[in-house]
């Protein structure tokens, strides 16, 4: 359930929702997004990619969601050069405002957006000697929880 506009009914297995949009994977492995906001931008809610997917994320105008295959795809009116179609392999995607971080099959947490190259951005870089299953990132920190179960921030 959503509020304070209400969103689709049905179920969902995964749900992610920002600041003007939400977007919700159905047990059908199917994408649909909704509008919070009265401010959201249209592509975001028009360039939804077709396919099956695990999980999706939304932060601002951007989403991102793991396909079925392990691919990540982001998508919306991109100010923080976020959106596009990221190959390889993923099991976790986090985003905030500004960037997306996905762990990698292997452990490896990959981070792109406006502060990805920015060595002075600390929670775009986590360590690279862990192996991470989930990962999360806020503005000022990012935190994983790794293969063995433990909890590691930086």
């Amino acid at each position: 359930r959503c509020w304070p506009e209400p969103g689709p009914s049905g179920t969902f297995e995964s749900i992610g929702a920002g600041d003007r949009f939400a977007c919700g994977i159905g047990s059908t492995s199917s994408l649909s997004c909704w509008s919070i906001d009265d401010l959201i931008l249209d592509d975001a809610l028009t360039s939804i990619p077709a396919g099956s997917y695990d999980e999706v994320r939304t932060a601002d105008s951007v989403a991102c969601a793991r396909r079925t295959d392990g691919a990540v795809v982001c998508w919306g009116f991109d100010f923080y050069g976020i959106t596009g179609l990221l190959g390889g392999s993923y099991v976790d995607l986090a985003m905030n405002r500004y960037n997306a971080c996905a762990v990698r099959s292997d452990g490896s947490v990959h981070c792109w957006g406006d502060g990805a190259a920015d060595p002075n951005n600390g929670h775009l870089f986590p360590p690279s000697d862990i192996a991470f299953v989930d990962v999360e990132i806020g503005s000022d920190i990012g935190c994983g929880l790794t293969t063995d179960t433990r909890l590691v921030c930086w």
